[in-house]
Formats: structure tokens, sequence, C-alpha cells
């Protein structure tokens, strides 16, 4: 089978799995933007810039994270792919405990939590861009950390998993698990 193929007639049936978690918190952001920031006047000042530039700060040092975030577990889930590919279970069973670092995780949520408080707090005159701008935002970045944690975990990603042979599925005999 070629490297492109890899998954692709499972991926599509899991790709609502995907979606369906950022379009309901997408939808959520934009109803409690909705009830509570615009029905109480909760924003800021229209000529107010600091909630701009905190808004714009939080989204580059988010964006830079993500980025190298997001390539080393590619960069990760390309390595795994290729054990697959060679029947290296060896080399699967060695590499496929290493993930996200808690402290990362910690990180991209809280800078994710101010990204989103900042766009629902900023003033907007038409109430449809509000709703646009608190679903899109949170859409985005619930769909980053959904492709991030699924290509993270080879074995609970939609990507591959059911590739994995199951005998390598099982937890080493003679050897722990790196990082326990």
């Amino acid at each position: 089978m070629r490297r492109a193929d890899m998954g692709r007639e499972k991926f599509l049936p899991h790709l609502r799995f995907l979606f369906v978690r950022p379009l309901l918190i997408g939808a959520a952001m934009s109803l409690i933007w909705w009830y509570v920031f615009r029905e109480y006047g909760i924003h800021t000042h229209p000529e107010e810039l600091s909630i701009g530039l905190a808004f714009a700060f939080f989204t580059v040092f988010h964006s830079l994270i993500a980025n190298s975030t997001l390539s080393k577990v590619w960069k990760d889930y390309e390595k795994l792919r290729g054990f697959l590919e060679n029947n290296d279970e060896e080399g699967f069973r060695k590499e496929r405990y290493y993930r996200i670092p808690l402290a990362i995780k910690l990180l991209l949520l809280t800078l994710s939590f101010f990204i989103q408080a900042a766009a629902m707090y900023s003033y907007y005159a038409d109430p449809l861009a509000g709703l646009v701008g608190s679903f899109s935002v949170a859409f985005v970045l619930v769909v980053f950390w959904e492709v991030a944690a699924n290509l993270d975990d080879p074995v609970r990603g939609v990507w591959y998993h059911h590739k994995i042979p199951a005998s390598w599925l099982e937890p080493p005999k003679e050897a722990a698990v790196p990082g326990a």
C-alpha cells in the first residue's frame, strides 16, 4: 500500500469526530457571547486598544508554540507510520509512548482561554460579527487541538490506529514504558 493511501479508506468516516467537538464548543461560545457579553454589554469601549493588543499578543504566542508542537507531533507521526510500513515492531514500541508534555498542553490551554476571552470581550458593532468571531476563534482552537491530539496518540487517534497489529499494542514484557 502506498504511504499516501494508509488509512484514507478508514479516515473519512472518522472525519465527523474531528469536527463535532469544535462545532459544539464554537456554538457554545457564540451562545455565551450572545446571552452574556452582548445582552449585558460586557465589552471594551470601541476606542479601547488594550484588548486588541492582548488578543494579538496571545494569538502570536499561541501560534508559535502550537506551530512547534504540531511540527514535533507530525514528525513523530511520520516516524510511527514508517515503523508500521516497515513492520518495525521494536521501533514502534519504543516511540509510541512519547507525547506532548503536560506543561505544553497547559500552556496552550491557558493561551487558548485568553484568546477566546479576548475575542468575546472585544467590542463588535454588528452582532453577527460577534457571533462569527466567537464561533470561529473557538472552532479553530479546538480543531487544532483535535488534530494534534489525534496525531499524538497512535493508538486512539483516527489516522491509522486500525493498521496497528494487535500484538504491538500489548505492553512490553521485559522493558518498562519510557518516561514512567
